[in-house]
């Protein structure tokens, strides 16, 4: 089990690390640009890279992450609420 998770976790870091690095090769030439100019928002979502393709297609990706992720943070929070509710057991049956 120990295995698994040290794979999982470091082929998340890895994966995180080209999204940025790439990323940054990429964009690095007019993301500087965007986030200095006193005129503009510092968001890098905000940021105007035009009309691009794939800038368009990263922010649905963030969306759907984002709400892919809810139920992974409501479910042990149900769990918790029921077990400090419910003292022996929960309410659920499982």
């Amino acid at each position: 089990m120990d295995k698994v998770l040290i794979r999982a976790n470091s082929t998340a870091v890895v994966v995180y690390i080209l999204v940025g690095v790439t990323g940054y090769l990429i964009f690095a030439d007019r993301a500087e640009e965007q986030l200095q100019a006193n005129d503009r928002s510092r968001n890098i979502l905000e940021a105007d890279f035009g009309d691009s393709v794939l800038i368009q297609f990263a922010r649905y990706l963030i969306l759907i992450a984002v709400i892919a992720a809810a139920p992974l943070a409501i479910l042990p929070a149900k769990h918790a609420y029921e077990s400090l509710k419910y003292k022996h057991g929960g309410f659920s049956t499982k």
